[in-house]
């Protein structure tokens, strides 16, 4: 059985917990902003 999804909004952000992908998917959207594209910032 999977763990309930501790996910909350607060505003216009979107708040998980860190999973051990995080820092990878933080590396990604900062890079694909650097080329202007209109990402999320991490």
């Amino acid at each position: 059985m999977q763990e309930p999804r501790e996910v909350r909004v607060e505003g216009d952000v979107v708040r998980r917990p860190r999973k051990p992908w995080t820092p990878t998917v933080h590396a990604l959207l900062r890079h694909l902003r650097s080329h202007d594209l209109p990402v999320p910032l991490p």
